[in-house]
């Protein structure tokens, strides 16, 4: 499922973090691990790893050793390329001693953004992994910024690394929330979601929001004719028939929305035994999605977050800039966002 992962690194606690997550997953799938530096033109945020880069830089000239590949560049863009490099050495033996294997280093140069996406489309990444907040407020990796870019126009997986002082990485993962409305976006991280809570030892949670607008054509496209008794049925066709569609969405009695939701979370706990997981817990919430599924988190204690990036419905569904972007925003733990 996942072969290749993409980690921008800046040398920040929070990327560190990041690349700790990507290792983890990495050793578990046997996936080939990449991880880049887009170089800085000035050290602002950076001045700690400029200094040390500076002394090292200037050791490697006094030996005749290596200090850039940029040998025609102001003195301080080649420190800011010892320093970059610096990064990328110090990230591979991080990843190595968490068991990640199959790493590749690339320094590039340019728009953090856009080289971060030319990495995940050449060649092709499954995921992207980067820390919510970079080495400083400006230039840091966090959302609203070049993580923001990357999440609406990446191609592939992204997850959003947020850590509590002293977590590294995902060995202590212990329990995995995932909303779930039955659209495939919704699907496909149920499948991760549930990968994961099996190669992890993960509890797994899956939790859905009534959905009070649907209309019948949208509930049996996700809960399928044959999973529900007559009398659900009946109600269903009987919503979808008396009243037009864009009022009948609405006619639905809470009795037969509990059941449709219960019948949808009860295939999808059997798909996430099937799929590995061995702990799967189902919720049915009702309210505000973004406020549910938040508080859902926050009761459990979640570790991590695993949300498709679009649900059924344009509306209500989880669109960028909607659901799913603000729960990617607003968590207090690691988000997994599912393309």
């Amino acid at each position: 499922m996942i072969k290749r992962l993409l980690i921008p690194l800046d040398g920040s606690d929070s990327a560190n973090v990041a690349l700790d997550v990507g290792a983890d997953i990495a050793a578990k799938y046997d996936a080939t691990l990449k991880i880049i530096h887009v170089g800085l033109r000035q050290p602002t945020g950076h001045m700690d790893l400029y200094k040390a880069a500076e002394r090292s830089f200037g050791e490697a000239e006094r030996e005749g050793g290596w200090t850039s590949d940029h040998k025609n560049w102001p003195r301080h863009l080649q420190v800011l390329d010892h320093m970059g490099h610096m990064i990328l050495k110090e990230g591979e033996g991080r990843a190595m001693s968490r068991g990640a294997s199959a790493i590749e280093t690339d320094i590039d140069w340019g728009s953090e953004s856009e080289r971060i996406l030319h990495h995940a489309k050449h060649p092709p990444v499954d995921m992207i992994v980067m820390g919510s907040r970079g080495a400083s407020p400006l230039e840091g990796y966090f959302l609203g910024s070049v993580s923001h870019k990357v999440f609406h126009l990446a191609p592939c997986t992204c997850v959003t690394v947020r850590a509590a002082e002293g977590q590294s990485g995902l060995s202590d993962l212990k329990q995995i929330v995932v909303p779930f409305d039955g659209s495939d976006h919704a699907t496909r991280a149920l499948e991760l979601a549930s990968d994961l809570a099996g190669k992890f030892g993960a509890r797994l949670t899956i939790v859905h929001v009534l959905e009070h607008g649907w209309s019948r054509e949208q509930w049996l496209r996700v809960v399928g004719e044959d999973s529900l008794d007559p009398e659900t049925r009946r109600a269903l066709d009987e919503a979808g028939t008396i009243l037009p569609a864009v009022i009948a969405t609405h006619m639905i009695p809470m009795a037969v929305l509990k059941e449709l939701g219960e019948v949808l979370l009860r295939a999808a706990k059997k798909a996430a035994l099937a799929r590995g997981a061995s702990e799967v817990d189902t919720q049915l919430l009702d309210g505000d999605p973004f406020y549910e599924i938040l508080e859902r988190v926050k009761d459990a204690d979640a570790d991590l977050i695993v949300m498709g990036m679009r649900g059924l419905g344009e509306i209500t569904g989880m669109l960028v800039g909607s659901l799913s972007y603000k729960i990617n925003h607003l968590a207090p733990c690691t988000c997994i966002t599912v393309r």
